[in-house]
Order: C-alpha cells, then structure tokens, then sequence
C-alpha cells in the first residue's frame, strides 16, 4: 500500500485548533495523550466506533478499507476493497457496530453494507432514497439500523434527522423518520446541511445534538420526544460555513472557516445514566467537554480535553480500561489515540 500523507478527516467532530486551553475551564488534571496501533498505516479516517468487547473499527475513506482492531490496538482483521460486487464498495462512509460486534457500513448516498464479528462479508443492499450529509450510522439489532442527515427519498427531503431502516431479504425497507431539521430558509443549503449528530443511550433512546440553537434532544424509539434541553453556548450558524457559488452550468460548495471564538458543537453521548457529554470545539480556544444533567437542565463548568497539537476527534469511551479513544494526526498522520477518562468524572455527579 502506498502510504500517503493526507490529514485526518475529523469533519463529523471537530475542527483544528491550537494547543492551548480555555481559561473558562474548570481546573482538572488533563491526562496525557497515548497513541494506540502505530504500526496502522491509515491514508485518512474518516469515521471510528468501539464494539461492546472492547474493539476498534475505522473505515479509511481512501483505500476503501475497513480496520477493526483489538481493545490493546493489535489488527484483528481488514475489510473491502474497491468495485460493485459483493463485499466491494466505490465509497465508504460512515459505519456503526451492534451488540454483537456486526459492523455496518454506509457507503456514500444509497448502499449499505454488514460485516461479520470475525471480518466476513454477510450482505449489502441499497436503501429507498439517498443520503446528502450522513451524519452517524447506529446498529440497533442484527436488521435493523438508524442514520442520521439529511434523507431523501422519491425527489423529496423529509424534514427530519433520525432515521430508522431494516434489511428485509435482499432489499431494504424505511420503517419511520423523527426528529426536526434545523431550520433553513434555503432548500440546496438545507440539503446539505449537516443535521446533528446523534447517538444512543444505555436505555436504547436517541441524543440528537443540534446547532442553532444549541439543543440536545432525546427520543424514544418509536420518535416520541422524551426531553431536550438547551445550552448558553451560542454556536457557530452551520448556515454560513459554506458559500454556495451558482452558475448556468454548476453549483460550487466552498467550506469557510468559522472566525476564532466561534463554537462548533459536535456529538451528545451519555457518559453514565443522567447525565451527557456534548463535544464543543472553541475555534482558536480549545476542545471541551460540556457536561449537562438533562433532569434539571442545569450545565456544569466545561472540561478541556487534552492540548493535543491537533484536533482530537473522540469518538467513544472505553469504559472497562477507562479510555476516551479519539482519531487524530500523530507526525502528519492519522491515528488513533487514547487518553485516561477518571479527571473527567472527579467530582461530577
């Protein structure tokens, strides 16, 4: 494999940003940044997730390779390669991971695509519509799974973020759809505009993190709002990160760069029952957590997350050896990193 040197794509997390910490934070013991699987020769990352035994999964946009890796960082196996057939794909995208370890992969737009726990090929199929910005693909069951984005389907976009989907047979089926869209007031944009993250709690309910405002809502599986609460933290508009230049013949999507002290909010995870981590990056500031205790919408001070020369894209917690893992760039490369989460939980509820 030719090794390229290319940045690590952590779009779906958070942007670069200078080793420095907010004054704002309060005061832990940062922990050190350890790098896991440096012998992983990776072009680009583009999406990581943890299974439930500990493993690491990657998907490398570039080479069109899956990775899963053990919980100390040692290669399990590698997946796919280029082409249409069965366990082939022209792009990939974003990947979940079940209970049972069955990795699924979204390649870009239509075609979704299972891995065994072991590395074998199970099935692929393509969805009814097609996705503009996916934001996180989530494993439910062995058939069935929700991604998030914006979704369309017959010619039109269903104003909603959060959507559920089965494999029946050879084909796949739309179950529902939930979750309002962030406001737009132009369609193209609207189309790919990314929706906010969303994850899964311990209870099997839905966290969608959205911006403008800075709302992180929880729904149950069958849609019904269950909670949301709301952050003093005003957000970078997602609305002016891309200029959109038309013309008879094409439209050109330009990404601009959000001015420094501006904020991009990233994921919403349950870090234990009752209480959730919402991922913010502070552009020229810093990377934080914001911990909010959803019962009482109260927000605790943010924690800074490791000064690390380049932005730290966290994608998971392992609990059992008490880890945040995070993809990032180690000398001009991608990488996988990890970093101790007790200062985090030192007197937080």
């Amino acid at each position: 494999m030719i090794r390229r040197l290319v940045p690590t794509a952590v779009s779906l997390f958070a942007l670069p940003v200078p080793p420095r910490v907010a004054a704002q934070a309060t005061p832990i013991a940062v922990p050190a940044v350890e790098r896991i699987a440096p012998d992983l020769e990776l072009s680009r990352i583009i999406a990581a997730v943890a299974g439930s035994d500990g493993r690491i999964c990657v998907l490398d946009d570039l080479e069109l390779r899956l990775h899963c890796l053990r919980a100390d960082g040692s290669l399990l196996w590698s997946f796919g390669r280029k082409g249409e057939g069965p366990g082939e794909w022209t792009s990939i995208y974003r990947l979940g991971i079940g209970p049972n370890n069955v990795v699924t992969v979204l390649g870009f737009g239509v075609q979704v695509h299972q891995v065994s726990a072991d590395g074998k090929f199970l099935r692929q199929a393509r969805l009814p519509g097609s996705f503009g910005q996916p934001g996180a693909v989530i494993a439910i069951s062995p058939d069935t799974f929700a991604i998030s984005g914006t979704f369309h389907q017959r010619g039109a976009l269903r104003p909603t973020t959060i959507h559920l989907f089965a494999f029946v047979g050879d084909s796949i089926a739309h179950i529902r759809s939930f979750g309002a869209l962030p406001a737009h007031t132009d369609p193209e944009q609207l189309s790919m505009l990314p929706a906010g993250f969303v994850s899964m709690t311990a209870r099997r309910t839905f966290l969608h993190a959205r911006v403008l405002p800075n709302i992180v809502v929880e729904y149950d599986m069958a849609g019904k709002l269950v909670r949301k609460v709301t952050s003093t933290i005003v957000p970078f508009d997602p609305s002016k990160q891309t200029l959109i230049t038309k013309s008879q013949s094409r439209v050109t999507y330009q990404t601009v760069k959000p001015p420094v002290g501006s904020n991009r909010i990233g994921s919403a995870r349950e870090y234990r029952p009752g209480s959730w981590w919402v991922f913010r990056t502070t552009v020229g500031v810093g990377q934080f957590f914001d911990v909010v205790d959803p019962a009482t919408n109260r927000w605790l001070a943010p924690k800074p997350l490791p000064a690390w020369e380049a932005s730290l894209g966290v994608f998971a917690e392992d609990r059992r050896g008490g880890y945040f893992l995070a993809t990032t760039t180690c000398d001009d490369e991608p990488c996988l990193v990890r970093f101790k989460s007790g200062p985090y939980f030192a007197g937080v509820r």
